[in-house]
């Protein structure tokens, strides 16, 4: 079944969101928010703080700021963040979020909490990513109502990161236009 985006603007509406919300005065001097590249910002401004859930499905998206401020928090995500002209750490202890963000050769920040473990990134690009439970990356949309649409909704139409032959599979049946990151210093996964 397929959704459309009034589907979503009343799901997101019942969750809290307006044309025109933006939180930016509660999050901006925050020190994880200055993190975050500019999409990422924008996004976090327009639909933080809402708890996004359509009736009788069973994903919830669940897009919290309240650990903006937390030095901790901040200190986890600085220390595990991909940096280009760095040195790639090849050893076990990296969350999958660095291990994945290398592998595609952008960061992903982390945005949003969903079920079963799943976490919601973002890259600079405004691509939206889900590492699930498995883990596994996958790669949503690069459109912000169409990411929360399939991911509130469900849908099929994503790409999976081969982690084993560094490549994203699409459906068979897809018509997939998009060209995903890959990076490009590795011809092999180096772990």
């Amino acid at each position: 079944m397929t959704y459309d985006k009034e589907d979503l603007v009343t799901v997101v509406t019942n969750a809290g969101w307006h044309k025109g919300r933006n939180i930016v005065s509660k999050i901006e001097n925050t020190i994880l928010y200055k993190m975050f590249p500019k999409k990422v910002q924008d996004f976090l401004c327009e639909f933080g703080d809402l708890k996004i859930h359509a009736d009788n499905k069973i994903q919830t998206i669940t897009i919290s700021t309240n650990h903006f401020n937390n030095k901790e928090v901040f200190d986890y995500h600085n220390d595990n963040a991909y940096k280009l002209n760095d040195k790639i750490d090849l050893t076990d202890d990296r969350n999958e979020n660095y291990y994945y963000s290398v592998l595609i050769g952008l960061q992903l920040y982390p945005i949003a909490k969903l079920i079963e473990q799943s976490t919601l990134l973002m890259d600079e690009n405004g691509n939206f990513y889900v590492i699930n439970f498995i883990p596994e990356l996958i790669w949503i949309s690069n459109d912000t109502f169409e990411a929360l649409s399939k991911i509130t909704f469900g849908s099929m139409d994503v790409a999976i990161f081969n982690e084993h032959k560094m490549q994203w599979m699409v459906p068979a049946e897809s018509n997939f236009l998009h060209t995903l990151p890959v990076n490009s210093i590795f011809k092999e996964n180096p772990w």
